[in-house]
């Protein structure tokens, strides 16, 4: 009797969990993919990049499966934990590669595009003084400019062809690339149109303050660059540390992960490392 109630009992609570399973990963599985196909796949088509989003999901799935089952079967052999951390360290990985990549790319195209805007900005107070509006003078920055500069005015004046506002399309533009240099043209650019004045001359002393705060953040980098890898060097020595200990002592390091004071201890080095890349990223991280 005692069996069969045993049975059941495990039974039971097998499906319950199954079940759980089953509800949790097709909610975190509806979940990712409203993030992606809304944050991934609309970042894609800004950054203009031409890939189908579709396409590289599936990548992304073919890559969980394939990664996930070689960790663990490489991995199951010596250390059953560790298997299955490392088979779920790859499934997360994988998940939150695109969204990483396309933020650094972003970061990127942003940061190219302020460092255009200057030269930019003098083309369109060249254009406005040669007798050309505004639309015009966008035009030849379009035509003229490399990319990204060239691909979002272009973006911008198709917008202002099929009807739409050109403050508006500015104010997209700015949320776009969300850089404070850009909100200043968009700024001068409306206040111009509204109220009116030399808005040739305040764009080239607009130009002129970018570039020597551009020339001012150069400085500050090559600076600072030395606190950066300092930041890197030290987040990476307690995980080479681990992995060497691990390889000569196995069975201490695995004390680390299976008893109450490891745990204690695995916490305090993971606060402490915390608090460091705060602190240092503070200090390195300079506004101009």
């Amino acid at each position: 009797m005692n069996y069969w109630v045993s049975v059941s009992a495990f039974a039971i609570f097998g499906s319950v969990t199954f079940l759980l399973a089953v509800i949790i990963f097709k909610q975190g599985w509806e979940y990712y993919k409203a993030y992606y196909f809304s944050y991934v796949g609309q970042g894609l088509k800004e950054s203009f990049i031409k890939l189908d989003p579709q396409i590289l999901l599936i990548f992304i799935i073919l890559f969980m499966v394939i990664g996930s089952v070689s960790a663990f079967v490489s991995l199951k052999d010596s250390s059953m934990f560790w298997a299955i951390v490392s088979s779920v360290l790859v499934v997360l990985g994988s998940a939150m590669t695109p969204g990483i990549t396309l933020r650094i790319i972003r970061k990127k195209r942003a940061k190219m595009f302020v460092y255009q805007l200057p030269d930019c900005l003098g083309s369109i107070a060249g254009a406005l003084r040669g007798g050309a509006n505004l639309t015009r003078a966008l035009e030849l920055v379009a035509k003229q400019q490399p990319a990204p500069m060239s691909q979002e005015f272009i973006m911008v004046l198709a917008e202002n062809k099929v009807g739409r506002d050109l403050e508006e399309s500015l104010d997209d533009l700015y949320k776009r690339i969300q850089k404070q240099e850009l909100n200043l043209m968009n700024s001068a650019i409306t206040i111009s149109r509204s109220v009116g004045g030399n808005l040739a001359d305040t764009l080239d002393s607009l130009a002129e303050t970018l570039r020597e705060t551009a020339e001012m953040e150069g400085k500050v980098e090559a600076l600072t660059s030395m606190g950066k890898m300092q930041a890197w060097v030290i987040g990476c020595i307690p995980f080479l540390v681990a992995m060497v200990m691990l390889k000569k002592e196995p069975e201490g390091m695995m004390a680390l992960v299976t008893t109450p004071v490891g745990w204690a201890v695995c916490g305090l080095i993971a606060t402490m490392l915390t608090i460091a890349a705060v602190m240092i990223k503070k200090i390195i991280n300079v506004d101009i």
